[in-house]
């Protein structure tokens, strides 16, 4: 993503900025559902999946803060 100097561009920055936390919470909740439906049929998750949901929530949680 760019940043430009002025305030139209800076506008633009912002909803890129809110669009990408949008489309990294979809992937959560993604990744969410597939955990679930898989202890909903009784398959062990893989601990990789627990590891990419905690890192998918900090990153999430790291974006906010900086906008």
């Amino acid at each position: 993503m760019t940043q430009k100097t002025n305030e139209q561009g800076q506008k633009v920055y912002e909803v890129l900025s809110e669009e990408y936390i949008r489309l990294k919470e979809c992937e959560l909740n993604l990744l969410k559902r597939h955990i679930n439906e898989a202890k909903d049929h009784g398959i062990n998750v893989p601990e990789k999946w627990y590891e990419e949901q905690k890192e998918l929530e900090f990153h999430i949680e790291t974006l906010k803060a900086e906008l």
